[in-house]
């Protein structure tokens, strides 16, 4: 996710825990997010936060899924039309919320949910199997106490 609108600004991150999810094929996904980046805009009194950063995502295979390891880098397009399994189940392990406080003492949430994974027929360099993870987030944020 991608705002970069308005006022870049300073923060600390208090909590940025990985989020686990394992699939109907004992596969275990792990993601987490890194912002990178908070951006502010303020109208008044109503204040607006944008956010950007990083997904990282990493797949803890079991060993018959592994497949024949492959360096070529695909691009987004290449992995959507590898797509062999759509919607693949799976439950949830830990997916907490993030915290972060800024510089004007407020305290910023993201809470990412997954809305979707997909799996492809390709595989990563350590032979992995790639999957496709759909992802939202929800902000909150709790102004500073005057």
């Amino acid at each position: 996710m991608s705002t970069n609108q308005g006022k870049s600004i300073d923060f600390d991150v208090v909590r940025e825990p990985w989020h686990k999810y394992e699939l109907n094929d004992n596969t275990t996904i792990k993601i987490k997010y890194v912002l990178t980046r908070l951006f502010k805009t303020q109208t008044g009194e109503k204040r607006n936060y944008g956010i950007d950063g990083q997904t990282i995502t990493v797949i803890l295979p079991t060993k018959e899924s592994k497949g024949q390891p492959d360096p070529t880098k695909y691009t987004s397009e290449d992995y959507n039309k590898a797509i062999i399994q759509e919607d693949v189940r799976y439950n949830t392990i830990s997916d907490e919320w993030y915290e972060y406080i800024v510089d004007d003492g407020s305290k910023i949430r993201l809470k990412m949910t997954v809305s979707g994974i997909s799996k492809t027929d390709k595989f990563d360099a350590n032979g992995d199997p790639v999957y496709i993870v759909n992802n939202n987030f929800m902000i909150q944020v709790k102004l500073p106490k005057l």
